[in-house]
């Protein structure tokens, strides 16, 4: 009984965080997806019409949860090339995974700056 009790505290303060806590994140509108993996199912099948169906409803800038990971999608060739050619956006996050695989090279996902 306690530790159904216990289970459902644990359970009801993880859903108000997720609800109500204040974002620290700035992040443009983007659908909701589910706590812990985000929006993982939803891109599944055909992406580009879900990607679609997201740029009409929240416009051309949009972000999305993979998991733990915040991705910001840019729906517009315009808005990406703005975004490749200005010194702002050149850092890119560190990814271990991304690391490993380019063994410590540079690729066109790994790049960053000059």
């Amino acid at each position: 009984m306690i530790s159904q009790l216990i289970l459902l505290g644990f359970v009801a303060i993880v859903a108000y965080y997720y609800l109500f806590g204040k974002r620290k994140y700035k992040l443009p509108p983007g659908p909701r997806g589910i706590p812990v993996i985000g929006n993982a199912f939803a891109v599944s099948g055909r992406p580009y019409q879900t990607y679609t169906k997201w740029q009409e409803e929240y416009g051309d800038i949009f972000h999305i949860r993979f998991g733990p990971i915040r991705v910001v999608v840019l729906g517009n060739v315009q808005l990406i090339k703005d975004c490749f050619n200005d010194p702002v956006f050149n850092g890119r996050f560190g990814n271990m995974m991304i690391c490993i695989l380019s063994q410590g090279k540079h690729g066109i996902i790994a790049s960053e700056g000059q």
